[in-house]
C-alpha cells in the first residue's frame, strides 16, 4: 500500500468526494440558451487545516494521508500523478516510489559540490579550455587585403600628421602695414 503524509499545502488532482471542479457558464447570444462546462481542477490539501485531516489523533493533532490508490486506507485521499518531495512515505511501497523520484527531486543548487560560485568558475574554466583547444580554422575572405589597405592608410595618416606638425613649428611671417 503506497501511502504518504503531506507536510506542506499541496494542490493535487484527487478522486472521490474531495475532487474539485470549476464550472464555466455562458449564455449563447444567438439563441439565449445557457451553456455550462465543468473542468477538473486540483484540490488544496492543507495539513494545518483540521477540516482536511484524514487521520485525527486528538483535538489539535491530525494529519493528511494520501495514497496512489494501491491498498489505500479507509479515509485516505486518492491522488492522481506523482508524489512530491514534501510527502513523507509511510509504508514500504511509498518509500520505493519516492526513491524512484529522488534523482528528479534534487535541487540544482544544493546538489552542487562546494558553493555555487565554485561551480560557475569550474564551468567557465571548462568552456575556456574547450575554446582554447579548438584551432581557429575560420578563414574570412578578403581579410588579408583589408589588413594591407589599413596598413597603407595608417602610413599615409602618419605622413600627413608629420607634414602638419612641421608646418606648425615654422613661425608665420607677420605682415607689415605701409
Amino acid at each position: 500500500m503506497a501511502r504518504w503524509q503531506i507536510i506542506s499545502p499541496h494542490y493535487l488532482n484527487v478522486t472521490g468526494a474531495q475532487k474539485s471542479e470549476w464550472q464555466y457558464t455562458e449564455i449563447d447570444r444567438t439563441n439565449g440558451r445557457k451553456k455550462t462546462k465543468n473542468f477538473s481542477v486540483p484540490t488544496l490539501l492543507d495539513p494545518e487545516d483540521p477540516s482536511m485531516w484524514t487521520e485525527v489523533r486528538g483535538r489539535d493533532d491530525g494529519r493528511v494521508i494520501v495514497s496512489d490508490g494501491n491498498n489505500a486506507g479507509d479515509n485516505d485521499i486518492i491522488f492522481l500523478g506523482e508524489p512530491t518531495p514534501d510527502m513523507i512515505p509511510i509504508d514500504d511501497d511509498a518509500k520505493k516510489v519516492s526513491a524512484s523520484f529522488a534523482e528528479k527531486w534534487k535541487h540544482p543548487i544544493e546538489s552542487l559540490a562546494g558553493s555555487y560560485g565554485d561551480h560557475l568558475v569550474q564551468q567557465f574554466q571548462g568552456e575556456l579550455a574547450k575554446v582554447q583547444s579548438t584551432p581557429a580554422t575560420t578563414k574570412i575572405e578578403g581579410l588579408d587585403a583589408m589588413l594591407v589597405a589599413i596598413t597603407e592608410m595608417m602610413k599615409q595618416n602618419q605622413q600627413v600628421i608629420s607634414i602638419l606638425a612641421a608646418n606648425q613649428s615654422k613661425p608665420e611671417p607677420v605682415a607689415r602695414r605701409a
